[in-house]
């Protein structure tokens, strides 16, 4: 169609294209539906209408050339895309994970990775570039979108971790590309990811002692009885879990298996009475993890504290075989995830923590925390002996970790403390920063 238009002596070619020719992404439109095809104008540069009409003709035959041609390219960009391999190794990967533990939340977190609003990698602009095109300034930027969204919800942490797992979420998928149609394709780098490291937090010895007490309160004093299967099968169980006894003596059990044998909260769902034996050492109990986090291969763990023993014993009196936490709670197979053990132990915990005396109001501890206290009270207690390789080597060992991890998160917080409380009693006080009475009158 030729046109005239406003303010110019010179018509206009205009034209509606093809859906089929139009390069556009069709989404985004009003309420989610497609977008309106939009006309396609030019100007003729000149007032004479056969003219005018002459190279419109010339021009729209061009244009829709260049539209067809644009739209391949898109299309065979497309098919080059991350959003293309993300769709293969999705529905690959899940094929191959559908029966295995932990699925459920697999799937959740690969997708929040990939289509979360604002950071998800599919809204980022080299989602949709052809993957051999995709560069180390392309993950700058998005490095800085990460960036920008951690300062935004006023964590304290600079996003490394959302960092950390979208780059191995674009590793699998530019994998998948390089195996399946480039071959010789070489990954592009990353740049750096730092992480903020914070001091574990634990409970205080006194904290400690009197969560303890309270659960062992909570249980009518059942918690510290030698009880057979029998007796503590009879103890009663109410409908609320706050209220059942024999939910305080399971709560009871789990906290010193995490005190005793340094395990995860995440472990005490899956934790069984064929996984513990008596080891040859003096009042030695090793626990052999059968099932471990993240499908880790199996782990051997004991008792650093030799009390341990002691609380084994009884352990193993009143519940002999099959599951040590909340036994009579369902399992659908062992997966944690899929049960309700790990909440009906936050519920309980939570309230034993609220009735402790002085009150516990710090609002992070939980379960998790019970873990890392193991380590930081015992490296507390013994700081010369955990100073040597050997002694740090022993308690990497016991509870089946790296003596890294130990020195870092644990033993140098403990020594700073302990260094800094020691100056403080050596250096005197000066006379000017002592507060004298004086008469003002």
């Amino acid at each position: 169609m030729i046109q005239r238009i406003t303010k110019s002596r010179n018509l206009e070619a205009t034209y509606l294209p093809l859906a089929e020719d139009d390069p556009r992404d069709p989404g985004g439109g009003a309420r989610g539906g497609k977008k309106r095809r939009t006309r396609r104008r030019s100007s003729m540069r000149t007032d004479d209408p056969w003219e005018a009409a002459q190279k419109a003709i010339a021009w729209a035959k061009q244009d829709r050339l260049d539209l067809k041609s644009k739209k391949q390219e898109q299309a065979q960009q497309d098919e080059q895309s991350l959003a293309h391999y993300w769709e293969t190794w999705l529905a690959r990967e899940s094929k191959r994970r559908c029966n295995k533990r932990g699925f459920t939340k697999w799937l959740r977190e690969n997708k929040r990775l990939w289509s979360a609003e604002g950071y998800g990698i599919q809204h980022q602009p080299f989602a949709k570039k052809s993957v051999l095109e995709i560069c180390y300034a392309d993950f700058l930027d998005f490095w800085a979108v990460l960036d920008a969204r951690a300062l935004s919800r006023g964590n304290a942490t600079n996003g490394g971790a959302s960092k950390k797992d979208s780059k191995t979420l674009i590793n699998h998928l530019l994998k998948e590309a390089r195996d399946t149609d480039h071959k010789r394709m070489v990954l592009p780098g990353f740049p750096p990811i730092s992480h903020q490291r914070h001091e574990r937090d634990h409970f205080t010895r006194q904290e400690w002692d009197g969560l303890i007490q309270k659960v062992v309160e909570l249980s009518g004093g059942a918690a510290q009885q030698d009880l057979t299967h029998q007796e503590y099968l009879d103890l009663p169980s109410a409908h609320s879990r706050i209220k059942s006894q024999r939910n305080w003596v399971d709560l009871y059990d789990a906290l010193l298996l995490m005190w005793f044998f340094h395990l995860r909260a995440e472990d005490l769902p899956r934790l069984k009475a064929e996984w513990f034996a008596e080891g040859a050492g003096n009042k030695q109990v090793i626990c052999t993890l059968q099932v471990t986090k993240r499908d880790r291969n199996k782990e051997i763990t004991e008792n650093a504290r030799p009390d341990g023993h002691k609380f084994w014993k009884r352990l193993a009196k009143r519940k002999p075989s099959g599951y040590l936490v909340l036994p009579h709670k369902d399992r659908p197979d062992g997966d944690p995830v899929r049960s309700s053990v790990g909440r009906d132990l936050r519920d309980l915990f939570n309230h034993a923590k609220s009735q402790v005396q002085p009150p516990i109001t710090r609002p992070r501890l939980s379960p998790m925390q019970v873990r890392h206290t193991a380590f930081r009270l015992i490296v507390e207690e013994d700081p010369r002996y955990y100073q040597t390789p050997e002694g740090l080597a022993e308690l990497a060992r016991c509870g089946n970790t790296s003596t890294q991890e130990l020195r870092e998160k644990y033993l140098e917080p403990v020594l700073a403390a302990q260094n800094l409380a020691a100056s403080r009693e050596r250096l005197p006080e000066a006379d000017w920063s002592m507060v004298k009475r004086i008469d003002l009158t």
